[in-house]
């Protein structure tokens, strides 16, 4: 688990989000440890490294595990970071899904051919998607008349 800059500052964020946030999180920890699981924490400033991809890296650098098991993140975002640690330092990733999600990225995918099959021009659909995620490209795409796949449609 790590704490880092970067999560507070990506898009805007109160101080008090950020403090439950990362109050939770070291709850959560605790908790772990009171179970008698070994937990690698990073608190905020206490390394230089200011993204989870960047604490990712130094970590397998320095702990040499064998395989990363994940729980799928909340953000696309992060999820492609973390992938991208895991690849540089060659090390396995799984990751296994999250059940505090309603839907599941399968059923994401089938609302997505729902909709390109009715006609939208673009769906982006999935748990770990804001609702703006690519929303320049799709709109690019429709100024230029073009659908689903880059055919034209007008």
């Amino acid at each position: 688990m790590a704490e880092v800059a970067a999560e507070s500052e990506h898009v805007p964020s109160h101080k008090a989000r950020s403090t439950l946030f990362l109050s939770a999180m070291r709850h959560f920890r605790d908790e772990l440890r009171g179970r008698g699981l070994e937990v690698e924490y990073r608190e905020l400033g206490a390394r230089p490294e200011r993204s989870l991809g960047a604490a990712l890296q130094a970590d397998l650098a320095r702990l040499r595990p064998e395989r990363i098991v994940l729980v799928q993140p909340g953000e696309y975002r992060v999820a492609r970071e973390l992938e991208a640690a895991a690849a540089a330092a060659a090390v396995p990733l799984e990751t296994r899904p999250d059940d505090h999600f309603f839907v599941t990225p399968d059923e994401f995918e089938r609302y997505r051919g729902a909709a390109l099959a009715k006609g939208f021009i673009e769906c982006v659909a999935g748990p770990l998607v804001r609702s703006s995620y690519r929303a320049e490209q799709a709109l690019a795409r429709n100024n230029a008349g073009l659908g689903a796949g880059g055919v034209a449609t007008r």
